[in-house]
């Protein structure tokens, strides 16, 4: 069974509209932040890809769902897999929950590209394809 990323965090003030509801874009944020807290877990932090391989992670396509929205002071789990792996992208799939509902509030498939420092599409380290194929769902 395919391993996933969580992390959990609580929404602040600063993270809704004037409606205390999250802000859309930031959840894309807190995507974000699982993602990376996926790959440090793994030992491939951002600066770690940066540095020590040269290339980077970038998101070149998001197809999300919103389905009930998060408020200030909910306390969020945002769940991250790996939906697909080739030798230059990563199709993630994430979704967001509630800590007390079992559906999630909202969903997303994000696609990233591994690119060199021109931007331009590069393989994806053979040993991280390696570790993040532990958390693919659909092997």
């Amino acid at each position: 069974m395919a391993e996933t990323g969580k992390l959990e965090l609580s929404v602040y003030y600063e993270d809704t509209d004037s409606g205390d509801i999250v802000y859309y874009a930031n959840y894309l944020k807190f995507m974000e932040r699982s993602r990376a807290e996926l790959l440090k877990e793994i030992g491939y932090s951002q600066a770690t890809l940066k540095m020590g391989y040269r290339v980077g992670l970038v998101v070149f396509d998001v197809n999300i769902k919103y389905h009930k929205p998060a408020r200030f002071e909910d306390n969020l789990t945002v769940f991250s897999s790996v939906d697909d792996i080739t030798n230059t992208s990563i199709v993630w799939n994430q979704k967001i929950f509630r800590f007390d509902e079992c559906m999630p509030i909202t969903e997303a498939v994000c696609k990233t590209a591994c690119v060199s420092k021109g931007f331009k599409p590069t393989r994806l380290p053979s040993d991280l394809s390696e570790k993040l194929s532990l958390y693919q769902t659909n092997k």
